[in-house]
């Protein structure tokens, strides 16, 4: 849905519009919108589990998925997305407390955002986390802030 929503305030397709707004501004230079034909060097293949083997993930046309996961990276640029959730050079901070402010239960708009206990310890952490990404955040600790 969010995708068909940014399409219709900019006129632009979502691609362009990530392009435009996040992945240029960040240098995110091996991010992108995941199309079929493009050889992508060092492009990683997929498996899954099947029982107690692992066998190659199906082929999936990656614009089924659209806004909700159409998309290649390198863990150098997903470091660059990590660290730019810090600062304000995407979203200021009104927008991020927003962003990351559980609303139903511990969702909060993508992100699961809970306290997590620390073994042996009476202490808890406050976690953000996005499983389709596996980005994991530790507010109370930030790495390189």
């Amino acid at each position: 849905m969010l995708g068909a929503i940014i399409e219709k305030v900019t006129a632009k397709t979502y691609e362009q519009a990530l392009q435009e707004n996040i992945l240029d501004p960040m240098q995110m230079k091996n991010t992108g919108y995941d199309h079929h034909n493009p050889i992508l060097p060092k492009r990683a293949a997929g498996y899954e589990k099947r029982f107690d083997d692992f066998v190659n993930a199906p082929y999936l046309d990656m614009s089924l998925p659209f806004a909700a996961g159409a998309l290649y990276s390198t863990v150098e640029d997903l470091y660059l997305w990590d660290q730019a959730l810090y600062t304000e050079k995407l979203l200021s901070q009104k927008y991020k407390n927003i962003m990351f402010t559980p609303f139903l239960s511990n969702y909060a708009y993508g992100w699961d955002v809970r306290k997590t206990a620390l073994e042996g310890s009476k202490d808890s952490l406050t976690t953000i986390a996005h499983a389709a990404g596996s980005t994991i955040q530790y507010p109370d600790h930030p790495i390189d802030r």
